[in-house]
């Protein structure tokens, strides 16, 4: 008795048990087990994107979409993303059509084969083919079967209130996929032999339709045609079957490869025979206990030529003499690399035309020299003086004389100055001296510089004798100024010792001393340095060459 009480109970509470959580059960073979979850806004997807991806099997695939969203759950009433897709806006209109047409757009099912309709109610057995898609309609009880991707018009009567998706059948049941069943995605079976009847409820098939979807090309199977590619030396032969319609392909392995074998002797080795293989024409070192395959590496300038042996496993090498002869350098024509100038070496070079070689020799060149009266290379004055002419800073007494024992005036050595030290603009815009008032002159500006920076003071107040004759003491005087009259260090102790011509309290004493201490100069002699000598066009360049390079 207490066994019997206790089965009615529990036939109760199956009775009683929400459609909604019956519809999600396991229901069989093709059957859809699942959990709900609502979405929290309709703009998003739940937790349930699509993430089938299609095939071209039209009914395949809407089957498999519609299953990638079960367990989707509306937000009360009826807001979903589905009407959200359909309608481009909020709506909140009963569902199970839009869901269908949904799927089918995932799907990629045109509208011209599956129409995008919303509303399935009021259609019975009698007007079935003047149903909402305007397709082919049958009944269970006919002559056609259901098929996976068919269109179930359900209801409790005698007309349609629902749709649902077909996506399995068996002998026994019909499988769906359905939206807005009890406010969700789910899945539910009907029983074939009870003419559709739902399985839980009084809902049943009424009829289905059919779309003339459109199928895989190979959905019935592949038509393969096959192509032989024989085996090679390194290679396995295989046979490639090809599909002649979708042009789907496999591969099947039908030999392993043969392996290289000796062919024609093309030469003996130290190590053995070098032939070409006889299947694959390869040249190749066949010893007693491997192959290798042959590089010969041709000779270079300095090394001879020779063959290069790899094992076919890359596991070792072997070298060997190809009395190939190193071929010596050949060297090309002499190119100038960098030209020459006044005051710095040129270099002309001869580079070697075999290929892969990038050695050259080279040689230096004299320097330009555009003057016939400088004499030999080895003066004092010949680098200073080619150093002035490519700086600018003279041009020589004409195009080809330097005149190096010419005396030098006053105005040419400020002048020398100034060019050296890049022709700076002078502030000054009236000058001092009377005898200096030509703006026109060659000296103007850099006897007005040398004023303003202290380098010279005239003459006098109001003379500054610009072709008057420099000496050696205004001339290092000059150098020692536009260096800032550094002051004289033990140096001049040494110039007072060793030049008597030299006598501190001159004005040119400490500059003296600076030249000396400098390198600029060291006088005409051990003993005298000859202050009141006039200093010649050679020793001027000299003493600007030393000061200004040193």
């Amino acid at each position: 008795m207490r066994r019997s009480i206790t089965l009615l109970l529990i036939l109760a509470l199956l009775l009683a048990a929400p459609i909604g959580v019956l519809a999600t059960e396991s229901s069989g073979e093709g059957g859809i087990a699942s959990e709900t979850t609502a979405a929290t806004s309709i703009y998003d997807d739940g937790g349930y994107p699509n993430t089938w991806v299609n095939t071209g099997d039209m009914a395949l695939d809407i089957c498999e979409v519609a299953k990638t969203q079960v367990g989707y759950t509306e937000i009360p009433e009826n807001h979903t993303k589905y009407n959200l897709w359909y309608y481009g806006t909020d709506n909140t209109n009963s569902w199970c059509g839009i869901f269908i047409a949904w799927c089918a757009d995932q799907a990629g099912v045109p509208t011209s084969i599956l129409p995008k309709r919303a509303l399935a109610s009021g259609y019975s057995v009698s007007n079935m083919n003047n149903n909402i898609y305007g397709l082919p309609a049958y009944s269970l009880t006919g002559g056609t079967a259901p098929e996976p991707g068919d269109i179930a018009f359900c209801g409790t009567g005698g007309s349609s209130t629902h749709v649902a998706l077909i996506v399995d059948v068996d002998d026994s049941w019909i499988y769906t996929v359905e939206g807005n069943a009890s406010d969700s995605v789910g899945t539910r079976k009907y029983s074939r032999t009870t003419g559709g009847m739902y399985m839980y409820e009084t809902q049943k098939i009424l009829f289905f339709v059919r779309p003339p979807y459109e199928k895989a090309p190979c959905a019935a199977g592949h038509t393969y045609t096959a192509t032989l590619t024989p085996a090679t030396c390194l290679e396995a032969g295989y046979i490639t079957y090809t599909c002649s319609i979708c042009g789907d392909t496999y591969t099947e392995v039908t030999q392993t490869a043969t392996g290289h074998y000796a062919g024609t002797l093309i030469r003996a080795s130290q190590y053995g025979s070098v032939c070409s293989c006889g299947g694959c024409g390869t040249e190749l070192l066949f010893t007693s206990s491997a192959q290798y395959t042959v590089h010969e590496i041709p000779a270079t300038c300095t090394d001879d030529g020779y063959y290069l042996y790899i094992s076919t496993n890359g596991s070792s090498t072997l070298m060997e003499a190809s009395g190939s002869p190193a071929t010596g350098h050949s060297f090309g024509s002499w190119v100038v690399s960098t030209p020459s100038t006044a005051t710095e070496y040129g270099v002309q070079s001869r580079y070697c035309q075999n290929s892969g070689c990038s050695e050259s020799i080279s040689q230096e060149l004299p320097y330009l020299n555009p003057f016939t009266d400088l004499g030999s290379c080895n003066s004092y004055y010949y680098i200073p003086v080619l150093w002035a002419n490519s700086c600018n800073i003279t041009n020589g007494t004409s195009g080809t004389a330097f005149t190096p024992g010419g005396n030098c005036t006053r105005a040419q050595v400020v002048t020398f100055l100034w060019r050296a030290a890049g022709e700076p603009e002078p502030t000054l815009k009236e000058s001092p001296f009377e005898d200096v008032q030509d703006p026109s002159a060659y000296y103007y500006d850099a006897v007005l510089w040398a004023y303003e920076c202290g380098i010279t003071d005239g003459m006098s107040p109001t003379l500054f004798n610009p072709f008057g004759t420099v000496t050696r003491a205004q001339v290092v005087t000059f150098l020692w100024r536009a260096a800032g009259k550094p002051e004289a260090d033990a140096s001049a102790a040494f110039v007072d010792q060793a030049f008597a011509d030299t006598n501190p309290g001159s004005y040119y004493y400490d500059a003296v001393a600076w030249a000396v201490n400098n390198s600029v100069t060291n006088g005409i002699s051990d003993t005298l340095f000859a202050p009141s000598n006039t200093c010649i066009r050679g020793q001027v360049v000299t003493f600007l060459y030393r000061y200004i390079t040193q």
